[in-house]
């Protein structure tokens, strides 16, 4: 893949992101993923926002792991994937699968300022199903 054009180094950065933030104590180990975040953090700056955004976030995700703000990452992913616009809100969503096989409807589960919310746990779910989804007014 031409990882020089801006969507697949955006995407390329959100991918790299989402690895990096998701594994901080095995970080350093992986080789191969801190090797693929500095080639990509050695690509010229961009002035595209979300760009920068997504550079900012993965360098402080692979220099100080675990430091990086969830939400912030979540979000900047999310516009990399097109589920928010540029500087959308994003707000964290469940459903879950009753035992006798029927769905719920999604439920908003955490807001950007309600990040402590305990994970739901509804009493008849056989499964749990979490996404993101763009915030509502």
């Amino acid at each position: 893949m031409d990882w020089t054009t801006r969507p697949n180094r955006i995407q390329r950065l959100a991918g790299l992101l989402g690895e990096a933030c998701a594994e901080p104590p095995d970080l350093p180990a992986n080789e191969e993923l801190m090797e693929d975040a500095r080639q990509a953090l050695a690509v010229p700056l961009s002035d595209h926002p979300l760009e920068c955004e997504l550079r900012d976030l993965l360098s402080r995700c692979i220099h100080a792991p675990g430091t990086v703000d969830s939400y912030a990452v979540d979000r900047a992913i999310a516009e990399a994937e097109g589920v928010v616009g540029p500087g959308g809100a994003i707000e964290y969503q469940y459903r879950w699968q009753s035992h006798a096989g029927e769905w719920s409807e999604w439920r908003t589960w955490r807001t950007r300022t309600t990040m402590d919310e305990p994970v739901p746990d509804p009493m008849d779910a056989q499964t749990i199903q979490f996404g993101v989804a763009p915030a509502q007014s």
